[in-house]
């Protein structure tokens, strides 16, 4: 009888060490996330690297679940571990992607949704673009639709991989109605590689602005939005007056709502100004 209780001790003491183990496990999976980490590579000072400096297996998870994007940029925090910045196979330029890897090559992941594989929008070009392909040959984009004349051009033309040029400048438009005019690749390279202060997570971790809000546009007319689907209407504004370099104006004052939830009045572009500039900081 002292056996058999001994021997139910002693199973009893296997089971809970084990419950004990599971439970370790499964607090370690709900803990598994990097935004420290991801944050600490933003932040820190980086070197452009090769991409055939990536680590084997950062190669690996890019090549297998990112084979949807082109021109892919690379770059180093020391002691940290790498970024790696991308665009879309559909070369709309503006729509982008961020990837982080630690040194070991390991991709990290975030609560915050870092790792989309669908992207994010920094800005977009307004329209009229023109493209210089790789035969020489130029493809007009007047409208969103006829992005798809790139992917057929493509699609004709599979012995090149070479990417088309955009012939500038070029003026790109963000979501808070900034317009910037864009006069070469490098300047291009600027804006996507720090496009970061621009993406929605960025802001969002900021502020959200509360609609409905609403734009006087350079020729007097005004634009509402009521929610963040209406941006594509300033867009189109300036696709259909593509003479105008004038931004438009915000209507003041707007309400905001910060990242701890409470809300403010702007009242004003020098009150905006301050605000996003305290974002990026």
């Amino acid at each position: 009888m002292q056996k058999i209780t001994k021997h139910i001790k002693s199973l009893l003491f296997l089971y809970l060490l084990l419950l004990f183990a599971c439970e370790q496990n499964l607090v370690k999976s709900n803990d598994s996330f990097d935004d420290q980490l991801i944050q600490s590579i933003i932040d820190a000072e980086k070197v452009d690297v090769n991409l055939s400096d990536l680590p084997i297996l950062s190669s690996d998870i890019i090549e297998r679940d990112y084979n949807e994007y082109v021109d892919l940029y690379a770059k180093k925090a020391s002691n940290l571990g790498y970024q790696v910045s991308m665009d879309e196979k559909n070369y709309k330029t503006g729509h982008h992607n961020e990837v982080y890897f630690n040194l070991e090559g390991r991709e990290l992941k975030s609560k915050r949704g870092y790792r989309k594989k669908e992207g994010f929008r920094c800005f977009e070009v307004i329209l009229p673009a023109t493209f210089v392909m790789p035969d020489a040959s130029s493809i007009i984009i007047q409208n969103e639709d006829d992005y798809m004349m790139l992917k057929d051009w493509y699609e004709n033309n599979l012995e090149t991989d070479d990417k088309p040029s955009l012939q500038y400048p070029v003026d790109i438009i963000y979501k808070d109605g900034d317009i910037e005019t864009v006069n070469n690749d490098e300047e291009m390279m600027h804006n996507k590689m720090n496009c970061r202060d621009w993406d929605d997570e960025k802001k969002d971790d900021c502020f959200t602005i509360v609609y409905p809000i609403s734009f006087i546009m350079p020729d007097g007319s005004n634009i509402s939005m009521l929610d963040e689907q209406d941006w594509d209407s300033i867009k189109f504004w300036y696709e259909q007056n593509s003479n105008v370099d004038n931004r438009p104006i915000l209507q003041y004052p707007v309400t905001i709502i910060n990242k701890d939830n409470s809300s403010e009045i702007i009242n004003d572009d020098d009150e905006m100004l301050l605000l996003k500039q305290n974002c990026r900081d």
